[in-house]
């Protein structure tokens, strides 16, 4: 028997950082999953934050609304498409 992962078993971790990159939240999601199914789930946890910086997995509008909403400056490259 294959006893490897396949994308429908394996996960994936959202980790929210202080500024020397210490971690503060780690979240596990399903490997399938949205990078903004991580994304509801820290940012409930997330401190007082001036900047987010986050990769293009995280760029949605609602991100950045929840974020300026929260007093926090979104600093995320946007996707080429």
């Amino acid at each position: 028997m294959d006893r490897r992962l396949s994308p429908a078993t394996a996960s994936t971790i959202h980790i929210l950082t202080d500024t020397f990159g210490r971690p503060h939240t780690l979240v596990l999601t399903a490997g399938n999953a949205s990078d903004m199914t991580g994304t509801d789930l820290f940012l409930p946890r997330m401190p007082k934050t001036r900047y987010l910086i986050a990769d293009k997995g995280y760029d949605a509008d609602r991100l950045r609304e929840a974020l300026r909403g929260c007093g926090t400056v979104p600093v995320i490259r946007g996707r080429t498409n």
